[in-house]
């Protein structure tokens, strides 16, 4: 357990306790993460803050980790802060991003691996920047469920017509269970399409189709 110092102080090894798990770039941690180093520098002593500071670099990791290293001038937490944001908050409003996922459909080219990865791609994005905005946990809750309810209809009623025809009949919990059932059917689908192309109907044999 962290033991305080004196009455309003805590030992630097408790403060170092408190700091979060690393951050590596993940757009969608990126709120919390601050949020957290926040905290325990307000409970940090001026004296506490440079050796603290070096224990917050060393949590930054991967490219995000390069990125603020290759800044000589970041002696403070809130400079490293402010381009962590610079770096990893998405430069579209939130209102833009609900706009996209407004009218995200299947493109003919895509398969549905393909279509569920844009859609978990601007998902991701929508969240952190929810998590990125100052509101209660109440209302910070509420958004993230809506957001992942609209995902995952999305996906179920914009998919390719004949797979989005089977999702519509079944109900899911999240999008990973509708996106299984989808490469399940999408799967089928093609045996369908491959059998009807290569097997005569006339002779019933392969490697030649129905003269017209």
């Amino acid at each position: 357990m962290c033991s305080q110092v004196a009455t309003s102080q805590f030992s630097l090894e408790c403060l170092i306790k408190l700091l979060p798990e690393s951050f590596d770039g993940d757009r969608y941690k990126l709120r919390s993460f601050i949020k957290q180093v926040d905290a325990v520098f307000e409970l940090a002593q001026s004296l506490q803050t440079i050796p603290l500071l070096l224990y917050v670099k060393n949590k930054i990791t991967g490219r995000a980790h390069d990125q603020i290293d290759v800044h000589c001038n970041l002696n403070t937490w809130g400079k490293i802060s402010k381009l962590l944001i610079a770096f990893y908050q998405d430069r579209k409003s939130l209102d833009q991003l609900l706009e996209e996922l407004s009218s995200i459909s299947h493109a003919p080219h895509e398969n549905v691996s393909q279509f569920y990865q844009r859609l978990e791609d601007l998902n991701s994005k929508i969240l952190g920047a929810i998590y990125n905005s100052k509101c209660n946990e109440e209302t910070l809750n509420g958004q993230l469920l809506m957001i992942n309810n609209i995902t995952l209809n999305r996906f179920v009623y914009h998919s390719h017509p004949a797979i989005s025809q089977m999702l519509r009949y079944r109900e899911f919990d999240n999008i990973n269970k509708a996106f299984t059932a989808a490469i399940a059917e999408e799967k089928a689908l093609r045996l369908i399409y491959k059998e009807n192309f290569v097997r005569c109907r006339n002779c019933g044999r392969t490697n030649h189709i129905t003269a017209n």
